[in-house]
């Protein structure tokens, strides 16, 4: 009796979790995306784009990186897109901006940000943490996938361009690249051999159906919609894309740092 009874409670713990990871994360988009460029959709809504503006004199540039949401206050970033901007400027100047609804942005100031321990120390490409100043109660963050999760062949790498002038949303299927042959690739390219600009956990991955050659920015995202909701896989490097292997931090990596920074338990 004690033996079941300890069954039942584990068993409601483990729904109890379930329901909180329902909660917590957008499980909204689980159809499929035609490939190529899907414009300013309300689909993907943890995926946005960090803006900065950067004063020169009598002139100003804006900045852009991609970023995605993790927590409902939290996105990531890659760390040396930001790593040089003072704080007061950061704060003052940055916003982060999400697609809430179709052709329809919602902007949110920042509180400052946070950079991965492994930052200059082991490598430039890897994460940092950015706090939202606000946040909307119809913006959840992106979903983690559970231990030992599969991606079997769901796997697809979201994004931004400015390829038609405007920020639009771009979706492609991805297969894995075995670490040989994206070695192989990237060292008979000569990209970056040194070793702070080579990511210390990543792998890659290639378009299937995109033969062009490319570069993708930092900040895509690598994920997988096997289980029905899209879950997080792999944070982009800027680099050859589209047909190319392309390097994706393993974000579960990195998952007990974000969640350590932020007190939050993310699903």
């Amino acid at each position: 009796m004690i033996l079941f009874h300890y069954y039942l409670i584990s068993k409601k713990k483990v729904l109890a979790c379930h329901i909180a990871s329902q909660l917590s994360c957008d499980v909204s988009m689980k159809s499929k995306l035609q490939e190529g460029n899907i414009g300013e959709t309300k689909a993907l809504p943890w995926l946005g784009v960090l803006r900065v503006h950067i004063h020169e004199g009598d002139s100003f540039k804006v900045a852009l990186t991609g970023t995605i949401l993790v927590t409902k206050n939290y996105c990531i970033t890659n760390a040396e897109d930001i790593a040089n901007i003072p704080s007061f400027l950061f704060k003052r100047e940055a916003k982060a901006m999400f697609i809430l609804n179709d052709n329809a942005t919602w902007s949110s100031g920042v509180k400052g940000f946070v950079l991965h321990p492994e930052y200059e120390y082991a490598t430039y490409n890897t994460i940092a943490l950015v706090e939202l100043t606000d946040y909307q109660d119809q913006l959840k963050p992106i979903c983690w996938p559970e231990y030992s999760y599969n991606t079997k062949n769901n796997l697809y790498v979201v994004g931004y361009t400015d390829e038609h002038r405007f920020l639009e949303k771009i979706i492609y299927k991805l297969e894995y690249v075995g670490q040989s042959l994206c070695h192989e690739f990237y060292n008979r390219m000569g990209f970056r051999k040194d070793p702070l600009h080579t990511p210390t956990r990543y792998f890659c991955a290639s378009a299937k159906n995109n033969k062009k050659n490319c570069v993708w920015d930092n900040g895509m995202a690598l994920v997988s919609n096997t289980s029905g909701p899209w879950v997080f896989v792999g944070f982009g490097l800027k680099g050859p894309g589209c047909a190319a292997p392309s390097r994706f931090l393993d974000i579960s990596s990195y998952k007990p740092w974000i969640e350590s920074s932020t007190d939050v338990v993310t699903y």
